[in-house]
């Protein structure tokens, strides 16, 4: 959301960056998982990681277009 956010301007491409970046980030936090004691990976987790990534890109997005188009009105 952060990253997203200091962007300003809504552009797809960016954000596309971000949930790739992102989820793969969640994954390689699931495979780390498996080297910390009292830890274990899930695949589950992993998956709703990278779809809470994108639910939150996706509203994130849509806020920054509704944004910007009120910024360029005036």
């Amino acid at each position: 959301f952060l990253f997203i956010n200091a962007l300003k301007e809504p552009n797809f491409n960016k954000v596309v960056v971000v949930v790739i970046v992102g989820a793969s980030f969640g994954i390689l936090i699931e495979f780390l998982q498996l080297y910390v004691a009292g830890r274990y990976a899930s695949a589950y987790d992993a998956i709703a990681n990278v779809v809470g990534l994108f639910i939150g890109s996706i509203i994130t997005y849509k806020y920054l277009i509704i944004s910007y188009d009120k910024e360029s009105v005036h």
